[in-house]
């Protein structure tokens, strides 16, 4: 598992500055204790391609 905060800086359009604290967490992707298919996507195989399909590097890996 990985999980933390993120202190970042937003400007928006008209110039306010706002500053947002965001929490993330997820699991590092190994391939066999936990794979590209999630739960949040209702393990949906199609949905979750889809979605790695965004990130280039994903594309060798998908020929595995």
């Amino acid at each position: 598992m990985l999980y933390g905060s993120i202190n970042k800086r937003v400007v928006n359009i008209s110039g306010d500055v706002s500053h947002q604290k965001v929490y993330v967490e997820g699991q590092i992707i190994d391939g066999m204790n936990h794979t590209f298919t999630s739960s949040v996507t209702a393990n949906c195989d199609m949905l979750d391609v889809y979605f790695w399909n965004r990130f280039p590097s994903f594309k060798e890996v998908a020929k595995t």
